[in-house]
């Protein structure tokens, strides 16, 4: 509970009251929040004790008569602020009770892309693809003798078809899928290492944060629906 200390002459200029009642108290039973106050008039509090008051024990401390202070509950008044009203709102996720939430809400960047590798994988193993183990650190599963690195983006922003597959590299393998979640919805592509050349690998514009400026070659698809040259699965 985050709380101010104020005089008790400016309390009508906040509508509040000198006391505040805690809503577990009987009828007649209030809560004390006084502080005392350094006698040199510094505003620094001195420590507060706890006083037994309506059955309970409470966080309490007597005040110099001449500069009473009070500590005041801000909480709920910051809930009927229109800013906590939109924060509120936003907890309305596009995700929320969907599908495929649980895959979003995964916390670990690191567990997320090893799930989305496995959701490749046995998703290819059902369309009769032959899916291995890869051969190097360089990709992810080889599959059908092809060895591929997979990438996977669930939608930014709330924000429908908004994906960034991120961190793609020059490195050992021949293609690359795709895979874009939306909240109710799985769409997958792939790609060719000549498609990458044409497309991605070399072109400034879509260097990520590290970049050519950190010494690495990494490159980014940022905030984009289905590519032009996306291939369907189909014709993997």
């Amino acid at each position: 509970m985050a709380t101010v200390g104020i005089s008790r002459a400016t309390l009508p200029l906040f509508g509040l009251s000198p006391y505040y009642r805690h809503p577990a108290a009987p009828s007649g039973g209030v809560l004390c929040h006084f502080y005392n106050w350094h006698p040199m008039g510094c505003g620094v509090p001195l420590m507060p004790y706890n006083k037994y008051i309506g059955g309970e024990t409470h966080r309490c401390s007597t005040v110099h008569p001449n500069n009473e202070q009070i500590m005041t509950n801000f909480t709920s008044i910051v809930e009927s602020l229109p800013i906590y009203e939109c924060w509120e709102s936003s907890k309305q996720s596009i995700w929320e009770d969907s599908k495929f939430q649980s895959f979003r809400n995964i916390p670990s960047p690191k567990s997320k892309g090893s799930q989305g590798e496995k959701l490749v994988q046995q998703l290819l193993q059902s369309l009769g693809h032959k899916v291995t183990k890869p051969l190097n650190s360089d990709h992810d599963r080889v599959i059908d003798g092809y060895k591929t690195e997979i990438k996977v983006s669930t939608t930014w922003n709330e924000v429908l078809n908004n994906w960034t597959w991120q961190q793609i590299r020059d490195q050992d393998y021949d293609r690359i899928i795709f895979v874009g979640i939306n909240p109710d919805e799985i769409f997958v592509w792939w790609a060719t290492k000549e498609d990458l050349y044409q497309n991605i690998i070399g072109n400034d514009s879509k260097r990520q944060h590290a970049g050519k400026d950190g010494g690495q070659e990494l490159y980014w698809i940022q905030g984009s629906a289905k590519q032009t040259w996306f291939r369907d699965l189909a014709t993997f």
